[in-house]
């Protein structure tokens, strides 16, 4: 059986790079971690660090060792506090992800009603990635999320243990703009397109074929940040063009936003889903946060 403690043990080391430091983290001596990655080592019959001036170095077989470590160590500290959660008469917790633009339309729309659920049992809600939400469900450290899909993935098809619920969802990228933007008044500029940088998150950046941003005389985003409230305001303090959905238009229309006449990419509709794993039975609780989550996601369209 698994010891998660030693697969804790040589996780520190790779995070903090040195025995020294790690030891320090987990409050044992420094010869008492060795001995405990000698016996990882020995378990396994692999080398996980090479040991130098510099610190502790991962071996080849050590990187994809402490890949399958993390998320091991992550997803028993994760039923660890639920398990503590029950023990002190407390429900287990939901853990509920959410995408950087399902984030941004949706949640500031659910939280007073998730803030009225979480007196029920405990709410946790991370905010990442679609693909870092997709690998936490896999480990078993979310009970769903909910995210935009390509209309064309796989995900859809049911492949891959996902289990997808499609909420109410056809959204089609669009190049944003803020108040009084010059291409407002000029969007058939070549000069002014050019000059204009476009920014944008990972999936509409992933979504979008760049081809269809180059062949309107824009640059391809060459600024990706995973936050849109703060690409929004980045755009509204600079001539920088958003390459998003065009329900930010609708659905928030306090980020003071406005889309270009530009069909800059006619076949890079999407979908918002939440995402759910086979593996893994939704709670009474976990089933409450979802059917308030594809409540609000279906107001907020209508």
């Amino acid at each position: 059986m698994l010891d998660v403690t030693r697969l804790n043990h040589a996780v520190a080391i790779a995070e903090h790079g040195t025995f020294g430091a790690a030891a320090l983290t987990l409050h044992m001596s420094q010869s008492a971690l060795t001995r405990s990655i000698q016996s990882l080592e020995s378990e396994f019959g692999i080398r996980l660090f090479e040991r130098g001036r510099s610190g502790a170095k991962l071996t080849a077989e050590g990187t994809r060792f402490i890949a399958q470590a993390e998320q091991l160590v992550r997803h028993a500290a994760s039923v660890e506090r639920d398990l503590r959660d029950i023990s002190a008469g407390r429900d287990a917790a939901v853990n509920v992800g959410m995408g950087p633009i399902s984030a941004t339309l949706f949640l500031p729309r659910i939280l007073e009603g998730m803030l009225q659920l979480s007196a029920l049992f405990p709410i946790r809600v991370k905010v990442g990635s679609n693909s870092e939400l997709r690998y936490m469900l896999e480990a078993g450290e979310l009970d769903f999320y909910v995210g935009g899909v390509p209309r064309e993935s796989r995900g859809f098809s049911g492949e891959d243990g996902l289990r997808i619920d499609p909420v109410r969802a056809r959204s089609r990228l669009a190049l944003l703009v803020r108040e009084g933007h010059p291409l407002l008044e000029s969007p058939g500029d070549v000069e002014l397109r050019e000059r204009c940088p476009v920014v944008a998150g990972t999936f509409a950046r992933d979504t979008s074929v760049g081809a269809d941003v180059e062949r309107h005389g824009f640059a391809a985003p060459a600024f990706v940040l995973d936050d849109y409230d703060l690409l929004a305001d980045l755009v509204r303090r600079t001539d920088a063009v958003l390459l998003a959905t065009e329900l930010f238009v609708i659905v928030r229309p306090e980020l003071g936003l406005h889309r270009l006449d530009i069909d800059v990419a006619p076949q890079a509709d999407a979908n918002y889903g939440i995402v759910y794993s086979d593996a893994r039975r939704l709670s009474v609780a976990a089933k409450q946060v979802a059917g308030l989550l594809r409540e609000t996601v279906t107001v907020a369209y209508t």
